[in-house]
């Protein structure tokens, strides 16, 4: 038999990423990128119209190149070559008009929403008031939702001036809205049909949606989940607690379940009464 060894090697580490995502054409400053990554690699553009100072580097020429967005890639050189890709706008004016694609976003959910930018517009800087929103880079605006803090948010893109092209600045709000829960119980279970009518104990920060059961069991009031146990039938049901989808959060149901007992029937009788004493 033969035998011998293999070696698997991971891609090589591609990141790179320029200072800002919209530079002036006029810019005396041609922007190079900070390559985090394995150096030694190439850049390249698409579409056709920036010039690169060096493809080793990727210092742009902005006087020289096109205006317009391009998708600048570094392909490295290394043992498993990989690549990765940035967004660059060359304008001649700067926009920071942008918007996302839905105003409000569930805490936790995904994927996480990136800005987008009507024609003429891109990216600058992004920041957001007050504190509790995360980006998971502040030069893409994209949002990172698991970090971020339930509440609503001013968001904003700012263009700083730079070659002859002014400072651009521009708002949209964006509301990150906490999962709701919708844990609960019947902690007495089981219930008499005599009982009285129990309603739900929330756990967790559990709240009220609408409350739902097979045929049999009656509630007081479905958005409570107040039992009537006197109008029930006897027997286990499993309760749901559904809240419905709001605030980019999707429905969220809990089950509990309850038992209902029969009021036991005390009636007798002496059916030979009046009796003898002997």
């Amino acid at each position: 038999s033969l035998s011998g060894t293999i070696n698997v090697n991971l891609p090589d580490n591609a990141s790179f990423n320029y200072s800002l995502s919209t530079y002036c054409q006029t810019d005396p400053v041609n922007p190079t990128p900070t390559i985090t990554g394995l150096a030694g690699g190439t850049f390249s553009a698409v579409p056709a119209g920036i010039t690169f100072i060096s493809t080793a580097t990727g210092q742009i020429n902005l006087t020289a190149s096109t205006l317009g967005t391009y998708t600048v890639t570094y392909t490295t050189n290394g043992s498993c070559p990989d690549s990765s890709t940035f967004s660059l706008t060359i304008t001649n004016g700067f926009s920071a008009a942008f918007s996302y694609d839905s105003a409000a976003y569930c805490q936790g959910g995904s994927p996480n929403p990136f800005p987008t930018f009507p024609i003429g517009s891109s990216a600058g800087i992004f920041s957001a008031h007050p504190a509790g929103l995360v980006f998971i880079s502040t030069v893409t605006g994209q949002i990172d939702l698991a970090l971020s803090t339930a509440g609503v948010y001013t968001v904003t893109d700012s263009i700083p001036a730079s070659g002859g092209c002014s400072i651009a600045t521009a708002t949209s709000i964006v509301t990150i809205t906490a999962l709701p829960v919708a844990a609960f119980s019947y902690p007495l279970t089981p219930y008499c049909q005599n009982a009285g009518s129990p309603s739900p104990v929330f756990s967790g920060g559990g709240i009220a949606g609408t409350f739902s059961a097979a045929a049999g069991l009656v509630f007081m009031n479905a958005a409570t989940g107040q039992v009537n146990l006197a109008g029930s039938t006897a027997g286990n049901y499993i309760v749901t607690n559904t809240i419905a989808a709001s605030g980019g959060c999707s429905a969220v149901t809990a089950t509990a379940s309850i038992t209902i007992t029969a009021l036991p029937v005390a009636a007798f009788s002496y059916t030979g009464t009046p009796y003898c004493q002997n």
